[in-house]
């Protein structure tokens, strides 16, 4: 098993202090979701949100805190698409951003973690009816407006 750990940069710490306050819409986002595409099916499976935690039943396991929410509108990165277009939502739609602490990949996943042999210390989800979209972002900068195009990595879609 390979374990990926990931260090928080410090002045993101006030960032995420402050959305503490927000409640996290993952309460409602909690549960199994089915690949609803080849992509979430060659990648992950079916997927598995908990409050702490993701998991693919192809071997991934990933603990995760909240990072915040922004809308749709809000860039993914300082030279990249809006959070909505990147998730196919509208620009008002909350958008949840997860930071994974550590995660364990199996070496027998096919295309390894989120992002193929990658640490993918970000994420960015939302909700579309019984839909699940889900970005996955690599690099040490948060997914957002400081973050870069070059670090996102794909989209996943799931069914509850």
């Amino acid at each position: 098993m390979r374990n990926i750990f990931f260090v928080l940069p410090a002045a993101l710490v006030g960032i995420m202090m402050a959305s503490a306050a927000i409640a996290d819409p993952i309460q409602t986002i909690l549960g199994k979701f089915q690949p609803a595409s080849t992509t979430a099916s060659a990648y992950t499976g079916v997927l598995e949100i908990t409050p702490t935690e993701v998991r693919g039943t192809l071997g991934q396991v990933y603990q995760t805190v909240g990072f915040g929410h922004v809308q749709g509108m809000v860039k993914s990165a300082e030279d990249g698409p809006t959070f909505g277009d990147m998730l196919g939502v509208d620009p008002e739609t909350s958008v949840t951003l997860r930071r994974i602490k550590s995660g364990i990949v199996c070496p027998s996943v096919p295309n390894g973690g989120l992002c193929d042999d990658e640490p993918a210390p970000y994420l960015a989800y939302v909700m579309v009816g019984d839909g699940l979209r889900l970005a996955a972002f690599k690099g040490e900068l948060p997914a957002g407006p400081s973050g870069r195009r070059a670090d996102f990595c794909r989209t996943y879609n799931y069914i509850r």
